[in-house]
């Protein structure tokens, strides 16, 4: 008993369970194994394991209510569960007694409990059995495969043959696995994936057959089965023959082994190809079987239904795979509707043998089945039939016979629908099995062989099976070579004798002979069909699935759909089902899935209405626009109410998708479509049925003779009935239409309503994770619906957010689309699934509503670089009889969705008669054009196959080559007419449109079946034809293609193409996204590499700069042996670029990029003769001021001698008369400094008056410009200059005198300034506070000036504190603070800005210089700040122009409404103005310069031919620009001057060489010591001069790369738009709009600091840049120390020695650094060296420390610096790159986002990526002076009129702007609008935009209101 025990303990049963084995009498294994031999034991175990199960949970239920137990392990094994059920339960998610308690009353956890129990019972008690009747411990079983348990046959004949080697057996089939490849997919491992990616048609080896086999049965191809060992395959299996150890043998032996069909004694057999099936099946997903079984069933191949066991796999029979096999039933005439294979009430027929017999038993059944070319069941005389089996040994296989119609059948025998069940093998050794056969046939057909019949097995075997129900055909063979004796006829008297017996009838005995020969074939066929029927004649039959389950139950044969992972999925579908089932069928979708009915289906019409505005009547394009948006919210909210109620089929369906896994997901849905199908074929027949009555009825009636008069109406009434009847009868028909895409279909609806209202409503916030579940499914296989088929339309919100998780599961992955085409049931779906082993669906009639997508991975025998994924897209058919009216336009639609996102499309022609189709062709025809008049552009080459089916004969191509040419000219005619009907008329033939060849091109494909369906299978042709184009298309096509598509820009193509059919306006939209991405990626290339030409240039010239200012005079060959040098050297760089951009020319955009080769190669030719030209011109005005400073520094090398002498005396005086002192270093600074300035007056030094006559040469050129008009001008002088005066210094002194005294001045005084000066705000309650606020957020912006505590403030710092003073007042001024005394105020900031920064230097209130040569210590910085007032002083204002200031030549034209376009003018001249001072060199002020800004206003002076500005005004505008330009010409002119200037030239450039000097003296340092520190300070003198020359061009060179805003002008006007939302300023909007190329300049300036003087960890990017540029140059030079050499006697070194290596040393860094050689000379002398080599090794290492002095210095400069230094500065660089054209469109004023200035020199036209509402172009409604609201886009598609200064104020048509404004192009669409951007913008604005514009405010949708700002931010991602 201990040992029985044991075993049951091992098994997972309680140990209770032995006292049960007890009372049935069973004390031991031995004695449980008998009783399973002998009884009905196992019935009886599991009877009584369920009660004690049962007994056991519901101890478990109740006692779990009671506190007593609190250990959940404990109160588990007191109820007598086993402990794993801890386990069990934990997994469930019940860790102690209050889990349990809690579920017990919350949820059906009972209901899963029990199921799990009695799962677990009963996976125990099989593994009990097994172990018992195997003489094996539960241990063994983990190791060897579960044997069958045996039925209530004995084991006798497994006696006779002996015991089989589980463990041999077990190696073979492993090894067969390994041999085919599939070892690694055992078990259940081959995926869809999987199939899509492996399947081939190669079979070159052993490995690839299971590929091959499952490719030709994806294709229908039923050859594939058997036809698997090629000659390759034959070497393989020889030569892994000859690789083992063979035996001596003979030739006799040779020649059996032969006979037998051995390919070696060591059993290297060629696989079986039952077993190749066999094994596929075992390695596949659910999924994949029951692909390959729908395969085999359309095949007309046999299916494994019960595999056999293996590999510690328990016998098993597959219903799953079984389940979505249908079959049609006919009654006589007509055809019934089809049903699952399964749930049919059809008869089942088993066959099996015992022992071996002559005949073979598959293919009697072959002649059985039918008659087809093909066995259904593989048999030995069929290819590489003698091959060993292995696998199939013992499985059985299902095979239907289907009902023939009366008019294709044979009157003689009845052939119904039969299921026919096949046993491979002998039956004998299969007693589970056979036992299997038996429960479940109505009729067994049971084989055995003449010579068996004497075994007393086949008497005992027909004994036992007298038990069942079924009946039993006995069917005798004999052998060929067996003669009939009297000794075998005695034996067959017996036999029969025997079975007279036992009562078997003599009827169902069939002798395969007669007499002595065997029967004729058909005459034995036609007996077994007669007694089959007999049989079955008053049979009251179940369906299949009944038997079956039941039939495996009793045998023990594990279901598979029973395993863990089918019982929850399957139980929720079916839950699923049932709520749907209990419902009355009329009306059932809208009660269930009311979101896709009626609001989705009325919001497709809305939205086609809003794009198309067809009913628009007279209202405005934004007013009705906001019509339908409140008409299309309204159903979206309504879709939002039903999703909320979460009706209990979808709400049921949405929390199964929501909470399965991935794997448990696919199951479910496949289980819920079966259901589904099963629920529609039992509703759609009665609906089918009554429409087609109503329709005869209909046509019965109208085939009547109309009578007259009253009979007329009463008939006309009828037939309107019976209409409208015929109408709800569709109506309900589309309704009961219930299948799982209309679940998905409902799913999608959920999301749109979802995003489109944006609801924050928690309970249904799962509904955002539906597009990546979809987007998993199709990577599973499923098919995404991109088109709905009721509505017509594309959810385009949901197809977008699918496609995008896609891109995030996969990656941007690139996809060929391949789309199809054809006429309503011409096979479009079968070809695809044939094609590539989908699932869309099939069947006569409509059968794919809409177009679906599915996503397969490219096959590795078609893998390439191009492409990774295949999206194929199945559509609707054309002509469909149902659409009625609706045909044309939706198949114009659909034709061209489908050729528009596809890059081939296959065009499916039922038939060779073209002429059935050219309605068909028309619509191809139509969209094919507007592809090309796309291409034009965008030079795609679009694809087409027409393939013609039902073409059987082989050489259709030839015999219809005639055909095939009318079939051209057919084409041609038909590409004529549509190229008249869509403006192109120059294309006429068919060739110009795509690329397609007829010789090619055009394919015949025989029928789809091989006979009359249903009995027929696939015509193998059929299979070879879609092989053929299969491999053509991923071959030949896919690798031409030049131009492929991700996912990105697939989804980006389709949401154009869909936009563009709702628009009727396909062929803009098509191309507006792929075309400007590619022009995109051109400019951002072409703008790096015209950037990388600049940059060389500017390189250069900085080089060449050094070598100018070196240098001691300019020879006159100089100039032209430079421009030779930069000619040279940029025809080099060019040559690189050039190369460069041809290569990007041959990227993945290579065909898109085609059309702009010629013009980007010319254009950057452009770009190279501009920079050679402005090079050229920057070398000759450098060799002119080095000639201008020769002459004008000629004395300048006297001084420096005499003042390096004067110094080293000074220092020897000093050190004479302070013998004792030690001079710290200030007293030697002041000492210096005081010495200095003596020095500096004796340098001669001109005084330049220029500067103060530069008013009066203003004054001069004014009044010689207007000669008759002197005291206009006079007056206009006085007037302007009044009002530039410096109002601030007029009301200082006494103010600010005041302020101190009574406030006193420190920096926490802070509140205290705005006490009086800030009076009460106009909007806030605290003003003040806002204002410091402000002040305070800017006082830490000074810190940059003060950084380094022992500096002093300079007379420059004052001027960056009142510039950036002045910048802070503006900012508080736009607040809406308003100040009364604005100057005043000013002027307290900045001295208050000035104490914090000097608090900060720890000075007191000091200034180190104030001007001249004299110091000021303590000065009160007032009188500096005056200073600095008066030199910076604010320009004059804009002139303001007046209706005065204007004359108007025609009386119509009113002044009010050319004054906007005389303000506009007015900005246009200041913003040419601006731009022409700021390009204007510093040099001296010339008059010319006067007459150019005179020459500018007087070109803007007219503002139209009829319209122009007075002659006052225009002097006065004349004048006022003068004094605006004036500031910046004397700054200019001053910074000229004083590089010039021979003081400021020596104390810029040699002050601190000479303070060397002069302090090397008086330390008394060694000559070479002193020599090093005076050339190392020379020299990093030098090298800062080099770096502030090159600097701003390295700095441009490292934003260029690291700064996005700034690359291009349409990333700029991103960052812009950006910014304006975050300071959500309305000035700052207006100047973008007004004055584009000002708030552009400030916004780089921005982008710049930002980056540059942005603080990190190792300082600012600037001294980043700065110190490594220094560090390099500093490396440099210290090499050229050390590489200059010169030979030095060994004797001391001379002065002319030590001038050599000057000499030397200069020549190697001449182009490095500005310094010239006799600075270097004149340092050296007098100084003695002892070693050359030493003092050039301490030069060298001074050098290489320096960089931390110019680290220094640096660290110190702010972003004024960079302002402020000669241009071109980094920002006119940035600007110049960046900025691009500076264009705006003339009615919206939206820029022109092209990135070359010259573009329209190129032939492409100014374009803006987005036009804004026209208000922002200051355009109103005539009539009633509003602002307009609509865009030009719109404007430009609609009929309205807009007048304007370039139109003269008469009215021209939008339509026709071009006329106008020629160079612009703007696109006409009625139905775009403004972006939601500018939507908010006008909405927050419209107010002061109104103001601003003199207008009334415009009339703006409610839709526009509801964009937030975050909402307008996300618009500029887009």
């Amino acid at each position: 008993m201990d040992d029985l025990s044991k075993h049951i303990e091992e098994c997972g049963l309680p140990t209770r369970r032995t006292e049960i084995f007890q009372g049935l009498g069973i004390n031991t294994l031995e004695d449980l194994r008998k009783s399973l031999h002998t009884s009905s034991i196992k019935k009886k175990l599991r009877h009584q394991a369920k009660q004690d199960e049962e007994e056991a949970l519901s101890t478990l239920f109740n006692c779990c209510h009671s506190d007593t137990m609190d250990n959940l392990s404990k109160h588990i094994e007191g109820c007598g569960l086993p402990s794993r059920w801890t386990e069990i339960l934990q997994g469930l998610g019940i860790n102690t007694l209050k889990d349990l308690r809690e579920k017990l009353h919350t949820s059906s956890i009972k209901e899963e409990l029990r199921h799990q129990a009695k799962q677990d019972e009963e996976e125990a008690l099989s593994k009990l059995f097994n172990c018992c009747l195997l003489y094996n411990t539960p241990s063994d079983i983990r190791q060897d495969r579960p044997c069958a348990e045996v039925s209530q046959f004995d084991n006798r004949a497994k006696s006779e043959s002996g015991s089989v080697d589980l463990q041999q057996q077990n190696h073979n089939e492993v090894e067969l696995l390994e041999k085919l490849g599939l070892i690694s997919y055992f078990p259940d491992k081959i995926t869809v994936d999987v199939v899509n990616k492996k399947s081939s048609q190669k079979l070159d080896s052993l490995k690839d057959i299971p590929w091959f086999v499952l490719s030709k049965l994806l294709m229908l191809d039923y050859r594939g089965r058997d036809a698997i060992i090629t000659p390759n395959i034959k070497r393989e299996l020889a030569t892994g023959c000859e690789q083992q150890v063979m035996p001596t043998r003979d030739d006799i032996e040779d020649f059996l082994t032969e006979l037998t069909g051995e390919l070696s004694v060591d059993g290297a057999f060629a696989p079986h190809p039952t077993d190749v099936i066999m094994a596929i099946i075992r390695c596949s997903s659910y999924f994949v079987k029951q692909i390959i079984c729908e395969k085999l069933f359309l095949c007309k191949l046999a299916i494994p239904l019960v595999l056999p066991p293996l590999l510690q796999q328990p016998s098993m029979i597959l219903l799953w795979p079984l389940r979505t096999i249908h079959i049609e039933n006919y009654s006589d005439n007509r055809s019934c509707p089809s049903a699952s294979a399964l749930k049919q009430p059809i008869p089942v027929i088993s066959c099996l043998r015992l022992g071996e017999i002559s005949q073979s038993k598959s293919k009697i059944l072959n002649e059985v089945l039918n008659d087809q070319s093909h066995p259904t069941f593989f048999h030995k005389d069929c290819e590489n039939g003698m091959n060993k089996r292995s696998f199939s040994e013992g499985s059985v296989e299902v095979a239907w016979q289907l009902h023939v119609p009366r008019s294709d059948r044979s009157e003689k025998v009845n052939k119904a629908t039969k299921v026919i069940l096949n046993l491979r093998g002998n039956g004998e050794s299969c007693e589970q099995t056979t036992h299997f056969l038996f429960k479940v046939s109505n009729v067994a057909i049971v084989m055995i062989d003449l010579q068996h019949c004497k075994s007393d097995y086949i008497s005992e075997f027909l004994e036992r099976v007298s038990n069942y129900d079924s009946s039993c055909i006995l069917v005798v063979t004999r052998q060929p070579n067996v003669l009939l004796g009297t000794v075998e006829k005695r034996e067959i008297r017996m036999f029969l004798e025997t079975l007279q017996k036992m009562e078997f009838p003599r009827e169902r005995i069939i002798f395969d002979f007669e007499g002595t020969k065997a029967k004729n074939v058909r005459v034995f066929k036609e007996e077994i069909e007669r007694k089959l029927n007999h049989c079955l004649e008053g049979l009251n039959l179940r369906s299949v699935e009944q038997i079956f389950e039941a039939a495996a139950e009793a045998s023990g044969i594990t279901v598979d759909e029973k395993a863990s992972k089918f019982s929850k999925v399957k139980d929720r579908a079916h839950c699923l089902q049932k709520s749907i089932g209990k419902q009355n069928t009329v009306g059932l979708k809208t009660r269930n899935l009311p979101m896709q009915c009626k609001p989705w289906i009325k919001w497709a019409k809305l939205n086609k209405e809003e794009h198309r505005q067809e009913h628009k009547g007279d209202k405005t394009i934004n007013a009705y626009a906001d019509m339908i948006y409140r008409e299309k919210l309204k159903e979206r909210n309504e879709q939002l109410q039903s999703l909320r109620k979460q009706t209990n089929v979808f709400g049921m369906f949405m929390r199964d998708l929501l909470s399965f896994s991935k794997i448990q997901r696919v199951y479910y849905l496949k289980w819920l479509k079966i259901y589904l199908d099963d629920l529609s074929r039992q509703i759609l027949p009665e609906q089918q049925r009554k429409f087609n009555e109503m329709w005869n009825e209909i046509s019965r009636l109208d085939d009547k003779t109309p009578g007259v008069g009253h009979q007329s109406t009463n008939m006309k009434q009828r037939r309107n009935e019976l209409q409208n009847r015929l109408k709800c009868l569709e109506q309900e028909l589309s309704d009961s239409s219930f299948g799982l895409e209309h679940f998905m279909r409902e799913a999608a609806q959920a999301y749109e309503a979802f995003s489109a209202t944006r609801t924050k409503d928690h309970k249904i916030a799962s509904i955002k994770h539906l597009p990546k579940i979809m987007a998993e499914l199709m990577i599973q296989g499923f098919p995404l619906e991109l088109m709905d088929g009721d509505a017509a339309h594309v959810p385009l919100v949901w197809v977008e957010a699918v496609f995008q998780q896609l891109k995030q599961i996969i990656g941007d992955k690139k996809v060929f689309v391949l789309s199809i085409l054809g006429i309503q049931s011409s096979g479009k779906s079968t070809m695809l699934n044939a094609m590539f082993g989908l699932q869309f669906a099939v069947a006569a009639g409509r059968c794919t509503r809409g177009v679906y997508a599915q996503l397969l991975p490219l096959p590795e025998e078609f893998s390439c670089d191009k492409y990774e994924y295949l999206l194929v897209v199945d559509t609707e058919g054309l002509r469909a009889s149902e659409l009625g009216q609706e045909k044309v336009q939706h198949d114009n639609e659909i034709a061209t969705f489908v050729i528009g996102i596809g890059d081939m499309t296959l065009v499916n022609i039922k038939g060779e008669n073209v002429t059935e189709i050219e309605d068909v062709l028309q619509i191809v025809i139509h969209a094919l054009l507007k592809m090309k008049l796309v291409n034009k552009r965008l030079a795609l080459r679009p694809s087409c196959f027409f393939i013609h089916q039902n073409v059987p004969a082989p050489d259709a191509a030839e015999k219809l080559k005639l055909g095939q040419l009318k079939f051209m000219e057919t084409l041609n005619q038909v590409t004529a007419a549509a190229g008249k009907q869509e403006d192109a008329p120059e294309i006429t033939r068919f060739r110009q449109l795509i690329e397609f060849d007829y010789n090619t091109n055009i394919l015949y494909f025989p029928d789809l079946w091989k006979g009359n369906p249903p009995v027929a299978a696939v015509n193998p042709g059929y299979s070879e034809s879609i092989s053929k184009v299969k491999e053509v298309l991923l071959k030949d096509v896919m690798q031409r293609r030049s131009f492929q598509i991700g996912i990105q820009e697939f989804l980006v193509k389709l949401k154009d193409l869909w936009n563009g059919i709702l628009d009727q306006n396909f062929v803009f939209n098509f191309k507006n996204s792929l075309e400007i991405e590619a022009y995109s990626m051109l400019e951002n290339v072409q703008s790096e590499l015209q950037w990388s030409l600049k940059n060389a240039a500017m390189k250069w010239l900085n080089a060449k700069r050094n070598v100018i200012e070196n240098c001691d005079c300019v020879a006159d060959s100089m100039e032209a042996s430079l421009i030779g040098e930069l000619r040279s050297h940029l025809e080099t760089e060019l040559a690189e670029v050039k190369k460069k951009l041809e290569k990007h020319f041959e990227s993945r955009y290579a065909a898109v990029l085609e059309q702009w080769k010629a013009k980007s190669l010319i254009r950057l030719q452009e770009c190279y003769h501009d920079i050679e030209r402005r090079t050229i011109k920057s070398l000759k005005d450098e060799l002119r001021r080095k000639v201008i400073q020769v002459d004008s520094m000629k004395d300048v090398k006297k001084y420096k001698s005499l003042i390096m002498t004067e110094a080293k005396e000074w220092a020897n005086e000093l050190k004479q008369d302070q013998l004792d002192e030690v001079l710290d270093d200030q007293d030697m600074k002041d000492h210096f400094k005081y010495k200095w300035d003596e020095w500096m007056k004796k340098v001669d030094c001109e005084n330049d008056d220029d500067e103060d006559n530069i008013e009066s040469k203003i004054t001069k050129v004014l009044l010689e410009t207007f000669p008759g008009d002197h005291v206009l001008v006079r007056k206009s002088l006085t007037s302007v200059q009044s009002m530039s005066v410096n109002l601030m210094q007029q009301k200082l002194s006494a103010f600010v005198d005041q302020y101190v005294a009574n406030n006193g001045i420190h920096s926490d005084w802070m509140p205290k300034l705005f006490i009086g000066m800030i009076p009460k705000a106009i909007i806030g309650d605290s003003p003040k506070n806002r204002a410091k606020k402000i002040i305070n957020s800017k006082v830490s912006d000074m810190h940059s000036l003060v950084q380094n505590a022992d500096r002093t403030i300079e007379p420059n710092d004052i001027r960056v504190i009142v510039e950036r003073t002045q910048d802070i007042v503006q900012e508080i001024l736009k607040s809406r603070i308003v100040i009364q005394l604005v100057d005043q105020f000013t002027i307290c900031v900045a001295i208050c800005f000035y104490r914090y920064a000097c608090e900060e230097c720890n000075q007191l209130y000091k200034v180190s210089r104030i001007g001249g040569n004299g110091v000021d210590e303590y000065s009160y910085p007032i009188a500096l700040i005056e200073g600095v007032l008066q030199q910076i002083s604010v320009k004059p204002s804009v002139l303001a122009v007046t209706e005065k200031d204007i004359i108007v030549d025609r009386q119509e034209v009113r002044k009010s409404h050319v004054l906007v376009d005389a303000e506009m003018m007015i900005k246009r001249l200041y913003s040419k103005l601006e731009t022409y001072i700021n390009n204007t060199q510093n040099q001296s002020f010339k008059e010319e310069y006067v007459e150019e800004i005179v020459k500018i206003v007087k070109e803007h002076a007219v503002i139209t031919e009829d319209v122009r500005f007075t002659k006052e005004f225009i002097v006065k505008l004349a004048v006022q620009a003068c004094c605006y330009a004036l500031p910046v010409f004397r700054e200019k002119h001053k910074k000229y001057k004083d590089s010039l200037n021979p003081v400021l030239y020596l104390e810029r450039e040699y002050y601190d060489t000479f303070y060397e000097v002069f302090r090397s003296s008086v330390r008394k340092v060694s000559d070479e010591k002193a020599l090093v520190q005076i050339v190392t300070e020379r020299l990093c003198k030098a090298v800062q001069s080099a770096i502030d020359r090159d600097i701003q061009r390295e700095l441009a060179d490292d934003v260029r790369i690291n700064v996005s805003q700034v690359k291009l002008k349409s990333t700029l006007l991103k960052a812009v738009l950006h910014k304006l939302l975050d300071e959500d300023n309305f000035e700052e909007f207006i100047l973008y709009l007004e004055n584009l190329d000002a708030c552009l300049r400030k916004w780089v300036a921005h982008f710049l600091d930002e980056y540059l003087f942005l603080e990190g960890e190792n300082g600012s990017r600037y001294v980043q840049i700065v110190v490594k540029e220094a560090k390099i140059l500093l490396s440099k030079i210290s090499e050229n120390v050390l590489q200059a050499s010169v030979e030095v006697p060994e004797e001391q070194v001379t002065q002319d020695d030590i001038n050599r290596w000057v000499w030397e040393f200069h020549t190697k860094v001449s182009d490095k650094v500005p310094i010239p050689l006799d600075d270097i000379l004149s340092l050296v002398d007098g100084y003695q060296v002892l070693s050359i080599e030493s003092f050039k090794m301490a030069l060298s290492e001074y050098l290489k420390n320096a960089d931390k002095k110019l680290e220094r210095v640096y660290a110190n400069h702010s972003r004024d610096h960079l302002k402020k230094v000669d241009p071109p500065s980094i920002y006119d660089i940035i600007l110049e790159e960046c900025v691009g054209c500076t264009e705006s469109c003339p009615f919206c004023h939206a820029p022109c986002t092209l990135n070359n200035a010259g573009h329209t020199q190129q032939g492409i036209k100014h374009s803006a990526n987005e036009h804004y509402s026209q208000a922002c172009g200051q355009y109103r409604w005539t009539k009633n002076n509003k602002l307009v609201a609509e865009n030009c886009t719109a404007n430009v598609a609609s009929d309205a009129r807009f007048r304007c200064t370039e139109t003269k104020h008469e009215w021209h048509p939008y339509k026709r702007y071009y006329e106008i404004f020629p160079d612009w192009k703007i696109h006409g669409d009625i139905s775009v609008e403004a972006t939601p951007y500018w939507k908010w913008f006008l909405v927050k604005y419209e107010r002061q935009l109104a103001e601003r514009y003199i207008a009334e405010r415009p009339d703006i949708p409610d839709s526009w209101k509801q964009i937030t700002k975050d909402m307008a931010r996300q618009s500029l991602r887009s």
